[in-house]
């Protein structure tokens, strides 16, 4: 057996198993999340930007029922929605009395 062939190009001359390993140096393997990120629009800012986002909609879905938890903010949404409601009433020439979130 040749001590100098490379057993994954067994039938290859030297001169095509040199170019092998050079592209192999040059191009090494990629897993497959770097193969699926190189084949989508994003860069990895947007990617991490992607994943945040899911996991806080998990996060939110998972506790959206454990009002200790997510009742602050649910009012907060709440406040800010009414009072969208006030300024658009107070820019069209109305009168607001109040606003009230329970």
């Amino acid at each position: 057996k040749n001590s100098w062939v490379l057993p994954e190009y067994p039938a290859l001359g030297r001169e095509t198993r040199s170019r092998a390993s050079e592209y192999r140096r040059r191009c090494p393997v990629k897993s497959s999340v770097q193969i699926a990120m190189g084949s989508l629009c994003c860069n990895a800012h947007q990617i991490d930007v992607i994943v945040a986002v899911c996991a806080y909609t998990v996060l939110i879905l998972g506790t959206w029922r454990v009002d200790a938890v997510v009742k602050p903010f649910k009012l907060l949404a709440v406040f800010v929605h009414e009072g969208c409601h006030a300024c658009a009433c107070l820019a069209t020439g109305g009168r607001v009395d109040g606003v009230e979130a329970t």
